[in-house]
C-alpha cells in the first residue's frame, strides 16, 4: 500500500485526506496514477508555460541531440557537417569567412562545437559567423564552455537570479576573440541562444544580424525521480550588463529579413565581415 508521509500544515492535511479517500473508496484505485495527476495539476496551476510534466520522448531528445541540420546557403563553399553542427568556409574579396551553425544546445554541444571550431581555426579565417537561427536552446550545461571559447575569464556570460540567491557565470577562457564575429539569429532563437548572443555582443563586440529573437530569459531545472519527470522555472537570467530580454527579445544590430529562398541574412553577415 502506498502511503504519503504525514507532515505539518496543508500538505499533511492533503496526505491524510488522500490516504483516507483512496483507502475507503468503494472501487479499486491506482494511487500512483492519482498522485501523478495531482502533481500535474500543481505544476499546471503555476501558470508557467515552461513548468510541466515531461515524457520519455523529451528526455531522450535531450540526451541524444539527434537533430537534422538543414543548410539553405546559396554560395560556393567547402562543407563539413554532421548532426547538430555545420561548418563551412566562404571566400570573398580575398578574405576567408568561417561559418558554424548550431541547431540546438545538446549534451555534447560544447565538445562538438570546439572540435569544429578548432578545425576551422587551422584555415586562418578573417572573420567568423555563428548561426543560431532556429536554435530554441536546450541543455545549458555546455553554454559556459562554448562562450568561453571567445571570452577571457574576466568576462561575465550571464547572471542567474534564483528565489534566494544570485549566481554570476564567468567565462573560463584564456583570451577574448580579437577577430570580427557576426551572429545570425531570428524569432526562433531562444534561451541559451539568446544568452550566447548577449554574452558575445557585450563581451567581444560581436555583431548580431537577422531579426528580433524570441525573448525567453527564464531557466528551468529538469527533475527525475522514480515516478516523476518534470521541469520547472527556477530562475531568470540577465545579460552581463544586467539587462532583461524577457518577451522583448534581442534587437539585432543589423536587421535583415530573408525573402524567398535567398539567404539574405547570411549574405549580409559575409559582406559585413569582409568589409571589416
Amino acid at each position: 500500500m502506498l502511503v504519503i508521509g504525514m507532515q505539518d500544515g496543508d500538505l499533511g492535511e492533503f496526505a491524510y485526506n488522500f490516504n483516507f479517500v483512496t483507502s475507503h473508496y468503494y472501487k479499486d484505485v491506482d494511487r500512483k496514477e492519482l498522485l501523478h495527476k495531482a502533481f500535474s495539476v500543481v505544476l499546471n496551476e503555476l501558470k508557467d508555460p515552461y513548468t510541466q510534466m515531461l515524457d520519455e520522448d523529451f528526455k531522450n531528445s535531450m540526451k541524444n541531440g539527434d537533430l537534422n541540420c538543414q543548410n539553405n546557403v546559396n554560395n560556393t563553399s567547402k562543407g563539413d557537417s554532421y548532426k547538430n553542427i555545420t561548418t563551412k568556409m566562404f571566400e570573398q574579396n580575398n578574405k576567408k569567412i568561417a561559418y558554424i551553425k548550431m541547431q540546438a544546445f545538446t549534451l555534447d554541444s560544447a565538445k562538438d562545437f570546439k572540435k569544429k571550431l578548432d578545425k576551422l581555426n587551422k584555415e586562418h579565417y578573417d572573420g567568423l559567423i555563428i548561426d543560431l537561427r532556429g536554435n530554441l536552446g536546450g541543455e545549458n550545461a555546455n553554454l559556459v564552455d562554448i562562450a568561453s571559447l571567445f571570452l577571457d575569464s574576466s568576462k561575465i556570460i550571464c547572471i542567474d537570479k534564483f528565489k534566494y540567491t544570485t549566481k554570476t557565470y564567468y567565462s573560463h577562457g584564456d583570451k577574448t576573440a580579437n577577430y570580427p564575429i557576426a551572429i545570425l539569429g531570428n524569432i526562433d532563437s531562444a534561451s541559451c541562444s539568446e544568452i550566447l548572443i548577449c554574452a558575445l555582443q557585450e563581451g567581444c563586440n560581436a555583431k548580431f544580424i537577422g531579426t528580433r529573437t524570441f525573448g525567453k530569459n527564464v531557466a528551468q531545472i529538469c527533475k527525475e525521480t522514480p515516478n516523476y519527470y518534470y521541469r520547472f522555472t527556477a530562475a531568470y537570467w540577465l545579460t552581463p550588463s544586467g539587462k532583461s530580454i524577457d518577451k522583448d527579445g534581442i534587437k539585432p544590430d543589423i536587421e535583415v529579413y530573408n525573402v524567398g529562398d535567398e539567404d539574405t541574412q547570411l549574405k549580409t553577415a559575409i559582406e559585413y565581415l569582409t568589409n571589416k
